[in-house]
């Protein structure tokens, strides 16, 4: 008789339950089992179960399908029942953001939301990476509310079949474990696994976040103890049939126990122990037949229906398969589950062609009669519905629609089916309203050469002038993307040729203005820029002269012709008053222009305001992806303003959406920003990592602005950390040689002044002396307060290197004066530093801690950890204790006087939320959020985000 207790498994086990316990304990983590088909990774979380139970946690389970892909399946399985069972409380833990994107994710859920919030979409047009991260993160904040009730273990089995979406919240999750009792497990095949999940385990496991625990088939001896015999031929002859493998064994030997995961091509003699087993069943094998198209798990009417047997039959029907082990009871009543994967794969593979098409047809018959959503019906109808059949054609539609935002893979494969069953005689516009769907989907998978195919299919349809501009703008963003910027240019002129002047030829010349930016052709920059003000000024539409105007001003800010840009700005702001929001969410270059433009002319302030409107008309457009300069602008002014954490949070956001869509350039683009923010920060060891990913990504395409601020960044991050031949080696290089001409605008002299501590730290005064002589130079060509703070720091670390101090001090005040001018508090604080060691340098002691004191306070504010560090060691040099505004006793003690709202604010402060990010959560405006902190602030009594973020956590 076989045994139905754990064989084998022992080291196992205690992995996992060492990994629950670590878990427990708020050390959120994950483990991963591994292992081929049927090897025991079902039962070994089955016992897992058991022993999670023992220890008072809860234990949720989702499992993935084979022949259904299901938006979201395993985790829809695992949280759905258990959240509608619960009262409402605990929904109203969660914020209102995340209230609104789980409604979307768990329909059936009836979510409190509050009154003024927005549909489930928040307005976004579906399948933006973004908005499928935002559904992830409130999918984390549910783990985390759930686990403050009880620890929770949260198991999704048979990965391998899991849909895009859920492996992408899967690696969402791995890479972001937090500080919650929960442990996420998951399970699947490794040779069948999805590549980018492998990577995400492989790098959890490297960092220390996961274990991976890998199941083995079983030696001999253990097999002789699973079949509860002893040592022989017979057991020898079956474990070399078997390999050592649970389940076979049990199969062959006519065991039912539940073991193991689904086998793939599976062994003749397995799949015929499964079907003689339900021949054994009489006329119960064609329920199962049934049951295997319907889904698993099933429901018992459904399946009755699509067998066409009355009630009695099913029931006596089902309880046949029920005996024979072939099926088993589910969670919910009226519903059914087979054995394990493996029992049904057996039953649905032996299914004549013929009778599995009218299976599948009959089921989406019987979900249109129930009045089943279009989703439900799409599975069937892609594997049954005749060619022509247009009711088919426009529920695969409704379909792909209604998934698109959270399964973009699910969708691309029901409007491909759309397209087999669209009749010839259709013509080309129904034809063209399908394609012209797939390359945003497409893009949003990762999958650019199948967006550009897809993309030039529907352009090749287009019969009139707007479609095919759009189109045609649609290729040229791939194209880019692709690194193929010979192609792109080629497409723009070649458009850009068809027509004869009007908005859609402004729109084709500013998309030129961004052609030659990323080619760093200045002349066609400004060549572009002037067309497209020309010919929108002709025009006299408002809208097309603010995006000509603030593409110009963009263009002449990179360039570094200042009063020019500062003209071309004026005339765009001066615009943006008129503008409605359907003008913005249609042409979302007007804002992408003016941040840019505002980021590169020491407007800093006006670009987080300017960039944040931006982001959300672009997340109603779902175009995030065509306007690349918003988000990058937004957290380069961040950072900048003095607000570092909120810099670094956005950043690694935006990584995040990259990541997400699979998009390269996009991520290298926000890659290199990320460790930008992060240095400032101090994080030196992540913005390494990142720098070098960036710069490895961007070396994978084609040349372009991208590599050079890749290359410009790694260098700064190699100059923080102390290897300033590195840091040479990687700006020269990349930048354009000592002169880095590479680097546009004023932004230039930042990494001169990079060039200078580099060469100044190998003791190349003369080096030094040149760099800092050309980013003065820059300074007085670009007329800018930043790049001139910039030039004078410079000029002030070559000064006091050679011991001309007084010179020092001059310069590094004049420095923060120019710095305080720009709005740039972070490098006016860094410059007072300079200057303090130039003041105690000529015994100006006094002098130097009053520079010190203030510029460690602002640098503190600021969340620059790593610059506040070095003014207080300058400090305790001189024998002076540093004064932090606040400690942590008296700052706990004012967290109990927070209102819930503001409690509320406090969290998402500790989960690295931007102001505009809290006010979209809470539906708040943003100054709303700016006045509940200064009330925080006020009542905890600390002084910035990063003290009020220390605080919030410890009391955790």
């Amino acid at each position: 008789m076989a045994r139905t207790d754990l064989v084998g498994r022992e080291a196992e086990l205690r992995a996992l339950v060492r990994a629950v316990e670590e878990a427990f304990r708020g050390e959120g983590s994950a483990a991963v089992v591994a292992g081929d088909p049927g090897i025991g990774k079902t039962f070994l979380l089955s016992v897992l179960r058991a022993r999670v139970e023992e220890l008072g946690g809860l234990v949720l389970t989702g499992r993935a399908s084979e022949f259904e892909e299901r938006p979201l399946g395993p985790f829809v399985d695992a949280l759905e029942a258990h959240l509608r069972s619960l009262d409402g409380d605990l929904l109203d833990e969660l914020t209102a953001a995340d209230r609104v994107e789980l409604a979307a994710l768990l329909p059936s859920l009836d979510v409190p939301a509050t009154p003024d919030a927005p549909d489930a979409t928040g307005g976004r047009r579906a399948g933006t990476p973004e908005q499928r991260v935002d559904g992830y993160a409130a999918i984390r904040s549910v783990l985390e509310v759930l686990s403050r009730r009880r620890p929770l273990v949260l198991v999704l089995d048979d990965l391998h079949w899991a849909d895009r979406s859920s492996l992408e919240l899967f690696g969402y999750l791995l890479r972001r474990p937090g500080r919650a009792r929960v442990l996420l497990v998951g399970a699947y095949r490794p040779r069948q696994v999805d590549a980018d999940l492998a990577a995400d385990v492989a790098r959890a496991v490297y960092d220390g976040t996961a274990r991976y625990v890998e199941v083995q088939p079983l030696d001999a001896a253990q097999t002789a103890e699973l079949m509860g015999v002893g040592d022989g031929d017979s057991v020898a002859d079956l474990h070399r049939v078997t390999g050592g493998n649970p389940f076979y064994l049990l199969t062959l030997s006519g065991a039912t126990t539940r073991l193991g995961g689904a086998a793939d091509g599976l062994p003749p003699a397995i799949s015929q122990a499964i079907l003689a087993e339900l021949d054994r069943s009489g006329p119960a094998r064609g329920f199962a037949e049934a049951a295997a198209v319907v889904g698993d798990p099933f429901g018992l009417d459904l399946v009755g229906w699509v067998a066409e047997v009355d009630d009695e039959s099913a029931y006596d029907l089902i309880d046949r398969l029920v005996r024979r082990g072939i099926v088993e009871s589910g969670d919910v009543p009226r519903q059914f589950a087979f054995r394990h994967p493996l029992v049904r794969r057996a039953v649905y593979d032996a299914l004549p062609p013929g009778r599995r098409l009218v299976l599948h047809e009959r089921c989406a018959a019987g979900l249109a009669e129930l009045g089943a959503p279009a989703p439900d019906l799409a599975g069937h109808l892609e594997h049954s519905a005749r060619p022509g059949d247009l009711v088919a054609v426009d529920v695969l539609t409704e379909a792909a629609a209604l998934t698109a935002g959270r399964a973009p893979e699910t969708a691309v494969r029901w409007l491909r089916a759309a397209l087999r069953l669209l009749p010839a005689a259709a013509g080309r516009e129904p034809r063209l309203r399908l394609v012209r769907r797939l390359p945003p989907l497409l893009a949003a998978l990762g999958r650019p050469e199948a967006a550009l195919d897809a993309a030039v299919e529907a352009l090749g349809l287009a019969s009139d002038d707007e479609s095919r501009v759009e189109l045609a703008l649609t290729c040229v963003a791939i194209e880019q993307g692709l690194g193929r910027y010979a192609d792109a240019h080629a497409r723009l002129v070649g458009t850009l040729e068809g027509l004869d002047g009007g908005e859609l030829a402004v729109s084709v010349m500013i998309a030129m203005v961004m052609d030659a930016f990323y080619d760093r052709d200045a002349g066609a920059v400004g060549t572009w820029t002037s067309a497209a003000v020309a010919e929108a000024e002709r025009l006299q539409r408002p809208v097309l002269s603010a995006a000509a105007h603030a593409a110009a001003a963009f263009a002449h800010a990179l360039g570094g012709e200042t009063a020019t840009a500062q003209a071309h700005l004026g005339s765009a702001l001066a615009v943006l008053p008129t503008l409605t929001e359907e003008d913005h969410v249609r042409r979302l270059d007007v804002l992408g222009g003016i941040t840019g433009a505002e980021l590169y002319l020491d407007r800093y302030d006006d670009c987080i305001e300017h960039a944040a409107r931006g982001l959300a008309y672009a997340r109603a457009a779902g175009d995030l992806w065509v306007m690349p300069t918003l988000g990058p602008a937004y957290g380069t002014a961040l950072w900048v303003a003095g607000r570092v954490e909120d810099s670094v949070r956005h950043c690694d956001a935006m990584v995040e959406a990259a990541r997400a869509a699979r998009r390269p350039e996009t991520t290298a683009w926000g890659l290199f920003n990320l460790a930008f923010a992060q240095a400032v920060a101090g994080r030196l060891d992540e913005a390494l990592g990142h720098a070098q990913e960036s710069l490895t990504l961007a070396e994978s395409r084609a040349d372009s602005v991208i590599t050079t601020w890749a290359g410009a960044v790694l260098s700064f991050v190699e100059c923080e950390r102390g290897r300033p031949e590195a840091a040479l080696e990687t700006l020269y290089a990349r930048c354009g040689g000592p002169g880095l001409d590479g680097i546009p605008g004023g932004w230039r002299t930042y990494l001169f002044d990079t060039a200078v501590r580099a060469h100044l730290a190998l003791g190349d005064h003369a080096s030094a002396e040149a760099a800092a002589a050309r980013a003065s130079a820059r300074a007085e060509a670009v007329g800018l307060p930043f790049a001139s703070a910039l030039a004078h720091r410079a000029q002030a670390a070559c000064a006091h290197a050679a011991g001309e101090h007084a010179r020092a001090v001059e310069e590094a005040l004049a420095a923060a004066a120019d710095a305080d001018r720009a709005g740039a508090r972070v490098d006016a604080a860094r410059a007072r530093v300079l200057a303090g060691r130039a003041r105690h340098a000529l015994g100006d002691e006094g002098g130097a801690v009053v520079l010190w004191t203030e510029a460690a306070e602002v640098l503190d504010a600021c969340g620059s950890v790593r610059f506040r560090d070095e003014a207080e060691r300058e400090l305790g040099r001189v024998g002076r204790r540093p004064h932090r505004r606040t400690t942590v006793g008296s700052g706990a003690a004012g967290l109990a006087a927070l209102t819930a709202r503001e409690r509320e604010i406090a969290d998402l402060v500790v989960d690295r939320l931007t102001n505009p990010e809290i006010a979209r959560r809470t539906y708040l405006s943003t100054k709303t959020v700016e006045s509940h902190l200064r009330n925080i602030f006020r009542k905890v009594g600390v002084a910035s985000r990063t003290e009020l973020a220390r605080l919030v956590d410890a009391e955790r």
